[in-house]
């Protein structure tokens, strides 16, 4: 067994690298000590937490035929010692804040990890921490219970709001509703005790100020206020018109260009009704894009000094936070959520928590294949990398047997510390020109307007005849005869 183990690992690194990370953060004492501590009413008896775990990261990466078979060839293998429905059972039980603890406590090992900034941010804001949240809603939830058999239409199992360090791409937090058609505002809170409560922000040693970058829905009086609680924090957000602004006369307005010649303003004022209590003096930037169809942006912010916080400086910042709606359409599709192993709503968030775990395992990797290769951590393709590693990893299943072997041999070569595992993933990953991402391409116009098919439906071959021939040359006109 030691000599195939030997052979395995080194004829397919990236399934090693992968299981490898994933012991060095999720062993089964660290498991056991979160199960503890987040279980709710939950309790093990024959299928533990750790071997649960186990089994959703086997049906997400390494098995091409859904979670049941994976749970049939653990219980035939003496993996299981309960009957499938039993597993799911336990999967639709798990409480929403171990969901929560197994990314947060993952991700937190995961950012000392990291090789490199994934996104430099620029050098005035090297003193912050840039945090952005976002929500997402789980859907293509399948009609398996029976509430759910009569119902037309798609199923939402769930509502997510996560934060996301802008600097290493990872997903630091998450909190959740059962509820899918909750405002994630409404979670906002939970989710900031969460990354303010871990002590030193993303993961990172020490508390640095942690600067929130947020879109134009946390733009009221009350999400500032929340950010900027006990003075540990500051905002960057977009500004709603609703709100009002009402220009200081004291400090005159300045504009200037950013990097692409683009004119921005930027003017100093009280956002909120005159009178009010809790009006906000904020400083807002306005950046014009007349060549851009979603118009111009519109920040506001705590930062007040313009010369230690460049107004260019914070529009390029929150223009980086569209990289959050990245990752959730990556852990969307990449990773597969839109199949979900569980339909009760705690066993959705469950599965979105492990994905978004895969997700930051990925982008360490991603960080480390692009040292080597000399690139930045964008140039390189997360959909590419993680199908060779999904390839890899079916190939380890297969060859490694469906007994509980694959922590085993992947805990032979496991560091145990933080610098030793830098070391070692070093090693082991290296550059491969596929995992380059190609170019965007903008798609040609159609050339007019769009006609829909006769019958919804048409075919391809008339099409392409229709396309070679032409429009139809008009009829000619006989003279007529005397």
């Amino acid at each position: 067994m030691k000599s195939l183990t030997l052979g395995l690992l080194k004829r397919l690194p990236l399934a090693h690298v992968v299981l490898m990370c994933w012991s060095f953060v999720m062993d089964d004492a660290f498991l056991q000590a979160l199960f503890d501590q987040h279980r709710g009413a939950g309790y093990c008896r024959k299928l533990g937490f750790a071997t649960l775990v186990g089994l959703v990261r086997d049906a997400l990466l390494a098995r091409e035929d859904g979670a049941r078979r994976t749970f049939e060839r653990a219980r035939a293998g003496g993996r299981m010692g309960v009957s499938v429905a039993a597993a799911y059972g336990k999967l639709s039980r798990v409480s929403l804040g171990l969901s929560r603890a197994l990314l947060r406590e993952g991700a937190r090992q995961l950012v000392g990890l990291m090789p490199a900034d994934h996104w430099a941010a620029p050098a005035s804001l090297a003193g912050l921490d840039l945090v952005c949240c976002d929500g997402k809603t789980i859907k293509h939830v399948p009609h398996r219970l029976k509430p759910t058999r009569a119902v037309r239409g798609r199923l939402l199992g769930g509502k997510l709001q996560v934060a996301q360090d802008m600097r290493s791409g990872l997903a630091i937090a998450m909190n959740a509703c059962e509820d899918a058609d909750r405002n994630e505002v409404r979670l906002t809170e939970g989710l900031v005790d969460q990354v303010v409560g871990g002590g030193g922000g993303p993961g990172r040693p020490g508390r640095r100020p942690i600067l929130w970058v947020n879109d134009r829905q946390y733009s009221d009086l009350r999400m500032p206020r929340l950010f900027m609680r006990d003075g540990g924090g500051h905002f960057l957000t977009r500004y709603n018109r609703t709100l009002g602004f009402a220009a200081d006369p004291r400090r005159p307005a300045s504009e200037g260009t950013d990097a692409r010649g683009r004119r921005w303003v930027q003017e100093w004022g009280w956002v909120g009704a005159e009178g009010r209590p809790d009006r906000l003096y904020v400083r807002r930037i306005t950046l014009y894009r007349p060549d851009v169809p979603a118009g111009d942006v519109t920040l506001i912010t705590d930062l007040l000094d313009e010369r230690l916080y460049p107004a260019a400086d914070l529009l390029e910042c929150y223009l980086h936070r569209w990289g959050i709606e990245r990752m959730f359409q990556q852990v969307t599709e990449v990773f597969d959520l839109r199949h979900l192993i569980g339909t009760t709503p705690r066993a959705a968030i469950f599965q979105a928590a492990f994905c978004l775990m895969l997700y930051n395992i990925i982008q360490v990797i991603r960080g480390y294949v692009a040292l080597d290769g000399g690139l930045a951590g964008e140039e390189v393709s997360g959909h590419k990398l993680f199908g060779d590693i999904r390839r890899e990893l079916t190939a380890w299943s297969v060859l490694a047997g469906d007994d509980d072997t694959q922590a085993t041999l992947a805990a032979l070569a496991t560091p145990r510390s933080p610098e030793q595992m830098r070391a070692r993933l070093r090693e082991l990953l290296h550059w491969n020109d596929l995992w380059r991402k190609s170019k965007p391409r903008a798609r040609p116009s159609v050339g007019g307007r769009t006609t829909h098919a006769k019958g919804g439906r048409s075919s391809v071959h008339k099409l392409l005849q229709a396309a070679r021939d032409g429009p139809p040359r008009p009829a000619r006109r006989t003279p007529a005869r005397c």
